[in-house]
């Protein structure tokens, strides 16, 4: 680009007021108020360098609250938007060359995102004595006037009916205008539709931090060719509070000027996830509870009525010639009856699990289910002996492994069944493994009252996820992935 091509110069100096004929920062302290409260920033352009002197208000039209360190024409040109530079480009080159007013009007992209439209006005002139070609101009804002131009009938009836939608919607356009906003939306945020004049404005007030992923999934929405559900996203409101809403956008064609529209509505599902949430709350306060009682359970069987299996035994020693067949029987059974104790001690709160941790209980549960079932199992563990986690955890990850050789044994009719069991730093991860007959998970999903959502239920209770893949005659794989917190009692 040439910014020093001849061409005719004279005095051009774009009036806005009295003393407007002053270069930029040169005049009186009045002018330049004139100018501001005139919605006008100034700019001095040196042609031959490029390089621009300018008024606070033209770098806050730009987007810039605070001035950069240098601005250049060239600078200008990279705010223009990519479909506007050219035109832009060829009427300043023709103002320079030929030495007429430049006058145009184009879209920006601001330093904070947002797309906006400019009046830009400036004239040739020797700026100073030492005959440097200057040329001199003003920038404003005129995003307002252009939302204010009519538009079609049709268009207008459309824009209507969005703002009278019951639930929050917004209708806007590939350069970020949003065109209109239902009376829902404004309720349900705090924030009217001036507020939200763009996409960037919306997204800087509402999602904070993540809003500059939502604006790029935005505009890969002036793209889709359908209806496209967005997901869920936490919105807030002018009052600070947080709402979760359901998205789902579809196109609607071009608007006159040729931009592509994409109306997006909400269904507030806030109510929803609290009541999602209080459910969780409620649901692990129960197997806190179950497992508490588990626990006191197994300690009394073990206690109390170990204690009492073991007197019997001592009585009978006593009451029963030694050597008799009597005595032999008797102490079978009591005998039967501790292994029968014990058992269900286990099976109600290992105790392994509160004083060892979660290796050595499964190791336990692996090699009684063995025994129990003549099913052998391959037990492998990345996890040591002094591995510690969180209660809520280890007690998630054992009850799933428990269900799930359960599972095994009364559906499988497999012969064999791993449990592999490792850790990253921030994930436990467990597989139970049969090559048995398998079965239509979707299927069984649908009738499952406990079983594979009791699992699921308990994983996600604990912060993970439990997932079951099987095929009819390919076996099952369950794996569970928990979230590694380590005790209190740990560094």
């Amino acid at each position: 680009m040439d910014l020093t091509a001849g061409g005719p110069e004279r005095d051009f100096r774009p009036r806005v007021g009295p003393g407007a004929g002053r270069r930029a920062g040169d005049g009186p302290g009045d002018d330049r108020l004139a100018l501001e409260v005139a919605g006008l920033g100034r700019w001095d352009l040196d042609v031959e360098r490029g390089t621009v002197s300018r008024s606070p208000l033209h770098d806050r039209i730009f987007g810039y609250p605070e001035p950069p360190a240098e601005w250049t024409y060239r600078r200008f040109l990279d705010h223009v938007v990519t479909e506007d530079r050219d035109e832009v480009d060829a009427a300043f080159q023709a103002a320079v060359r030929d030495g007429h007013d430049w006058d145009v009007e184009c879209q920006i992209v601001r330093a904070d995102g947002a797309r906006r439209w400019v009046w830009v006005r400036g004239g040739l002139g020797h700026g100073d004595g030492a005959g440097a070609r200057r040329m001199l101009g003003v920038v404003a804002d005129v995003t307002a006037r252009k939302c204010r131009a009519a538009p079609p009938a049709a268009e207008s009836q459309f824009e209507r009916a969005v703002a009278q939608a019951p639930i929050p919607a917004l209708l806007h356009a590939e350069d970020g205008e949003i065109l209109q906003v239902s009376q829902a939306f404004c309720e349900i945020t705090g924030y009217a539709a001036a507020d939200v004049p763009t996409v960037a404005e919306w997204t800087q007030l509402a999602y904070g931090d993540r809003q500059r992923v939502v604006r790029d999934h935005i505009q890969q929405l002036y793209q889709a060719g359908g209806h496209v559900d967005d997901g869920e996203y936490t919105v807030r409101t002018r009052s600070g509070e947080s709402r979760v809403w359901a998205f789902r956008s579809a196109p609607l064609g071009r608007d006159a000027r040729g931009r592509r529209l994409v109306i997006s509505m909400a269904a507030d599902v806030t109510a929803r996830h609290q009541a999602q949430r209080e459910l969780r709350r409620v649901s692990a306060q129960l197997l806190q509870a179950e497992e508490q009682e588990r626990r006191r359970l197994a300690r009394e069987l073990h206690d109390e009525l170990g204690a009492l299996l073991t007197m019997i035994q001592i009585t009978i020693r006593r009451a029963l010639p030694a050597g008799s067949p009597a005595l032999a029987d008797a102490q079978a059974l009591v005998r039967t009856a501790t292994e029968t104790v014990r058992g269900l001690s286990l099976e109600l709160r290992p105790s392994l699990l509160d004083d060892l941790g979660l290796a050595p209980a499964l190791r336990q549960l692996a090699d009684r289910f063995a025994a129990r079932t003549g099913i052998a199992v391959d037990f492998r563990s990345e996890v040591s002996d002094g591995d510690r986690f969180s209660p809520a955890v280890e007690t998630a990850a054992y009850r799933v492994v428990q269900e799930a050789l359960t599972n095994v044994a009364r559906h499988a009719g497999a012969d064999r069944v791993q449990v592999l069991c490792h850790r990253d730093p921030d994930r436990l991860a467990l597989h139970v493994v049969d090559e048995g007959r398998g079965f239509d998970t979707d299927r069984v999903a649908e009738a499952d009252s406990g079983g594979l959502a009791g699992m699921r239920e308990r994983a996600g209770l604990a912060g993970g996820t439990c997932e079951v893949t099987s095929e009819p005659g390919a076996g099952t794989r369950v794996t569970v992935s928990l979230p590694v917190t380590p005790r209190p009692d740990q560094p």
